[in-house]
């Protein structure tokens, strides 16, 4: 092989590896510009809904979002926080219901049994608590409020930085949903979610508008009935 022909395969790939580092740099540029479009959609198609005065609105239940718990049973400090903040509105009378959702997928892990239970303990009845074992997901939890417990309008409580997504969720299964922030008992809230909060919101908006069917369970309830029947479904451990 001659010098000249090593030279021009040299400047091929040299070409070469200057267009593919193009195409690359485009890609992510793109993907960067078009995950930054998909967030503030979101966020500003629900601002107007977030953290106002709902004090004279009526609605059909106050949606608590789950998340972890210890392993003494008890509510993780973001989980807690959300609870009283869910019962402060039921005392206020903002709605009559409460409906618990979160992921009791077994093995012992059940969100949903230690949030009916600390509610119980601050004083809601029983019976106006409604419990959904299938919330896996923040999409999931809106679609089932809709299709499952027949909501039409709620409160949805979580912490502020994942209150646009689950307020958008709610919205786009028809739900006349208001978001309220859950108060903050003295932790940080990490990097870690506000960065798997702005992957979560263009993953959400994709399957709002393709809405994918998947309930776990197809059962129907009444959210203006009594709760005690999503207590007895199988699914939960009885309160002590």
């Amino acid at each position: 092989m001659t010098i000249s022909t090593v030279t021009k395969i040299t400047k091929t790939i040299k070409r070469a590896a200057g267009i593919a580092l193009k195409v690359i740099l485009t890609a992510a540029c793109s993907a960067a510009v078009l995950l930054a479009l998909t967030n503030l959609y979101v966020i500003c198609r629900t601002e107007k809904y977030l953290d106002k005065d709902n004090s004279g609105g009526s609605y059909d239940c106050i949606i608590v979002l789950g998340c972890s718990v210890l392993e003494d049973k008890t509510p993780s400090p973001f989980l807690e926080d959300r609870l009283k903040t869910a019962i402060e509105l039921y005392n206020s009378g903002i709605a009559p219901r409460i409906l618990l959702s979160g992921d009791n997928s077994g093995g012992g892990y059940n969100e949903v049994g230690v949030m009916f239970n600390y509610c119980v303990d601050a004083g809601v009845p029983e019976e106006d608590i409604f419990l959904d074992h299938f919330g896996y997901s923040t999409y999931e939890t809106m679609m089932r409020a809709a299709t499952v417990f027949n909501v039409k309008s709620a409160v949805v409580v979580t912490q502020h930085y994942h209150l646009a997504r689950s307020v958008y969720d709610a919205r786009a299964f028809g739900i006349d949903a208001a978001g309220v922030s859950a108060g903050n008992s003295g932790y940080v809230i990490g990097l870690h979610n506000y960065l798997r909060e702005m992957l979560a919101r263009p993953k959400d908006l994709i399957f709002d508008i393709v809405k994918p069917d998947i309930k776990d369970h197809n059962e129907e309830y009444d959210i203006g009935g009594s709760g005690l029947e999503t207590q007895s479904a199988g699914y939960y451990e009885d309160h002590n």
